[in-house]
């Protein structure tokens, strides 16, 4: 018994859009059930420029009153991580052109 073999990158760009597209219907359709002071929402680029005080944001939003317990260790970490950079995902051109077809369509519904 062995791993699955990969599917073929156009198969993970539609299988992905598609779990993306149900994952953001589901929360559309009950964003309305979650009360108030539960939810928190922020940018990639917040989050990424400014992890700290985006946490702290957070923990403000959601009530959460352990910030000052936390924050140090999250600092620390955020200081290891600090040489992370993203590697942008780069698809072939085929691949490319499904994902913006599947993006153009999903814009006009």
């Amino acid at each position: 018994m062995g791993l699955q073999d990969l599917p073929d990158e156009v198969t993970q760009v539609r299988k992905t859009f598609s779990s993306y597209s149900e994952l953001m219907h589901a929360f559309e359709a009950s964003h309305h059930l979650i009360l108030d002071g539960q939810f928190a929402e922020l940018t990639h680029e917040d989050l990424y420029e400014s992890p700290l005080d985006s946490l702290e944001r957070i923990y403000g939003e959601l009530g959460l009153v352990s910030w000052e317990e936390v924050c140090h260790s999250l600092a620390r970490r955020i200081r290891q991580a600090g040489s992370y950079r993203p590697r942008p995902v780069s698809l072939q051109e085929f691949s490319e052109n499904v994902l913006n077809a599947l993006l153009e369509k999903s814009r006009s519904l």
